[in-house]
């Protein structure tokens, strides 16, 4: 069915001339990870920054059949984040929302490192070496 889906949506591209250009690139996904580290070290505000236009596009945006297993898992971290920033940041407490990226943050790079590792957007030298870089953020 989902096959059946995507066949569909890409058909109907070619017949409005809209173009896919797949926004997950291993610059956005390595950026996107420095980025979560980067609140963890310095403990600024979860939502400032993950909300600019190349996160909020890439999330939002239209997504194809060959980067629907990278949106799902940053899309489903980022409602997290949103969840406990906008819980904690407006009392000025944002400790908490640092303390679940800290303690959650190892687990999505091994799951998103899992799905590189399936992903049809790069070859294999590329899933290697946007893997190492991640996991070096």
């Amino acid at each position: 069915m989902s096959n059946e889906y995507y066949e569909l949506a890409d058909d109907l591209r070619r017949k409005i001339n809209e173009k896919h250009v797949c926004l997950y690139t291993s610059d956005f996904i390595i950026g996107f990870c420095k980025i979560l580290q980067s609140i963890c070290n310095e403990n600024i505000k979860c939502n400032n920054s993950l909300r600019s236009p190349k996160s909020t596009e890439a999330l939002f945006g239209t997504i194809c059949r060959k980067c629907v297993p990278l949106w799902e898992i940053h899309y489903k971290y980022y409602l997290e984040i949103h969840f406990f920033s906008g819980k904690y940041e407006s009392s000025s407490n944002i400790s908490k929302c640092i303390d679940f990226l800290m303690k959650n943050n190892h687990a999505f790079i091994d799951e998103l490192c899992e799905r590189i590792g399936f992903s049809k957007l790069y070859n294999a030298e590329e899933k290697e070496r946007i893997k190492y870089n991640i996991r070096r953020s």
